[in-house]
C-alpha cells in the first residue's frame, strides 16, 4: 500500500515538474521559436528604439553633371532616393513608395537614373527610369523576372542589367536603351543556363 501510494505521488510529482518544464513553441511561416517571452514590455521596448530607429546616409551615384550626388536614406520605413546639391545640404526626396529602393545608377550623360525595386517582397526587382528633367518614372523591365545588376555605357546611350526568369533556369544579360524597346539578338548556351545578350538602338 505504502508503495503504491509513493508510486502515484513520483507520478503526480513529476507530471507537474513536466508541465512547468514544457517549451512554449511558436511557429510563423517557416521559424520556430522556442522559450521565447510572449510579450515584451512596453518600457523595454521604448528604450530599444534609440538603438533600432536610425538613419544612414548610403552614397548612391553622382550626377551626371557632377553638382549633387544621390543618396539612399530611409524615410518613413523604407529606404529612398534623395538628392543632395551641395556639402551639408538638405536631402531632396526623388522616390515615393513603400518598398526599399534597391539600387541606383546614374545615366552619365542625361539627366535621369535607373532604379530597382520589388513589390510585396517579392525581391522579383524590377528596373525603372526616373526622368531628371520631369520626375516621370517608366518601367523598363518585363515585371515578372528578377533583374539587378545594372550599369550605363559611357555614352549613356545603353543600359547592361542581368536577368533571372522566375519560369527558368537561366541568366540573361540584357542592354538596351532607355528610350528604345528591348529585342533579342541572340544567344549561347552554357550548360543549363542560356546567357542571352539584347541589345536596342537609340531611337
Amino acid at each position: 500500500m505504502k508503495s503504491l501510494a509513493g508510486l502515484i505521488l513520483v507520478f503526480v510529482t513529476s507530471a507537474a515538474f513536466s508541465a512547468d518544464d514544457a517549451v512554449s513553441r511558436v511557429m510563423v511561416g517557416q521559424r520556430v521559436s522556442e522559450g521565447l517571452p510572449e510579450s515584451v514590455p512596453a518600457e523595454l521596448t521604448e528604450k530599444l528604439q534609440r538603438y533600432q530607429n536610425t538613419r544612414k546616409a548610403v552614397l548612391a551615384d553622382w550626377s551626371a553633371d557632377g553638382r549633387s550626388i544621390l543618396i539612399g536614406t530611409r524615410f518613413g520605413n523604407t529606404q529612398q532616393v534623395h538628392r543632395v546639391r551641395m556639402p551639408g545640404g538638405a536631402r531632396e526626396q526623388l522616390t515615393f513608395y513603400e518598398e526599399p529602393i534597391s539600387q541606383v545608377v546614374v545615366n552619365p550623360q542625361r539627366s535621369g537614373f535607373v532604379f530597382g525595386k520589388d513589390t510585396g517582397g517579392s525581391e522579383l526587382w524590377q528596373l525603372y527610369w526616373f526622368d531628371g528633367a520631369t520626375g516621370d518614372v517608366r518601367l523598363l523591365t518585363d515585371g515578372k523576372s528578377r533583374n539587378e545588376a545594372s550599369v550605363f555605357s559611357a555614352d549613356g546611350r545603353f543600359l547592361a542589367y542581368s536577368s533571372v526568369s522566375v519560369r527558368r533556369a537561366h541568366l540573361s544579360a540584357f542592354s538596351g536603351s532607355p528610350n528604345a524597346g528591348l529585342c533579342f539578338r541572340g544567344g549561347t548556351q552554357y550548360g543549363q543556363a542560356e546567357v542571352r545578350t539584347v541589345l536596342a538602338a537609340s531611337r
